[in-house]
């Protein structure tokens, strides 16, 4: 269904608002059940750190920043001696310098 969509955005300037509307729609509908499978997987494998990263990029994604930070908190906190909690924490951090940065900027 989506790579229908991006074909028909290909093709023609008059789908692309409503294609890109609903590309948007099926992937939200997508991100949910993503986000409710990996917290029911990380309910029987807490001590898994790759569900919480991957839960924490659909928070990203969504610009859910404080709950993707916390994700990769508890990253860290079951894997402190490797680098990927602190790397996509830092990217996060960046992200939200960005985000704080403009939103004053426009204020």
């Amino acid at each position: 269904m989506i790579e229908m969509r991006r074909a028909q955005l290909s093709f023609g300037d008059g789908f692309i608002a409503e294609e890109v509307s609903d590309l948007r729609e099926d992937w939200m509908e997508y991100a949910d059940q993503a986000l409710a499978d990996f917290t029911k997987y990380l309910a029987l494998k807490p001590d898994d750190p790759y569900g919480y990263g991957e839960r924490a990029t659909i928070y990203e994604s969504r610009a859910q920043w404080s709950l993707a930070l916390a994700e990769y908190n508890q990253v860290i906190k079951l894997i402190p001696n490797e680098v990927y909690g602190y790397g996509n924490r830092g990217m996060i951090y960046l992200q939200l310098k960005i985000v704080l940065s403009r939103d004053t900027f426009e204020s």
